[in-house]
């Protein structure tokens, strides 16, 4: 079976790629307001289930690996990195990419001690090992 991207010309895999960005970068500025407009209902906020979303993946982290003080943590797609402050205090360090490099810069001014980097979507933006 063939994959998705075997199907489309390298052309149309760009301009799907460039559109992700040109979205996300929407997303930047406006984020939080967007995620409260769609969960309004609840009567809480973004913070809320970022909080217990961030406890939630800690608690399930240590259950399975135990002492957490010594792992790196790779958050791909970090948007504007709401969740990395929730581990600052939990973890070795934290590396997160985004398609979008104006999340990536809002992400970076919440949360300098993390490292940002953008990609491509596609492929991660480190060395093989």
């Amino acid at each position: 079976m063939s994959s998705t991207h075997e199907l489309m010309p390298n052309s149309s895999i760009e301009t799907v790629r460039q559109d992700v960005k040109t979205e996300f970068d929407a997303y930047n500025q406006t984020y939080d307001a967007a995620v409260n407009s769609a969960i309004a209902f609840s009567g809480l906020n973004v913070d809320f289930f970022t909080k217990v979303k961030a406890r939630y993946i800690t608690r399930v982290l240590a259950a399975q690996l135990g002492d957490l003080s010594q792992l790196d943590l790779l958050d791909v797609g970090c948007g504007v990195g709401n969740y990395h402050p929730f581990f600052a205090n939990s973890v070795r360090t934290v590396t997160a990419v985004d398609v979008s490099s104006e999340c990536i810069a809002a992400a970076s001014k919440r949360n300098p001690w993390v490292d940002y980097r953008t990609y491509d979507g596609h492929r991660l933006p480190f060395a093989d090992a």
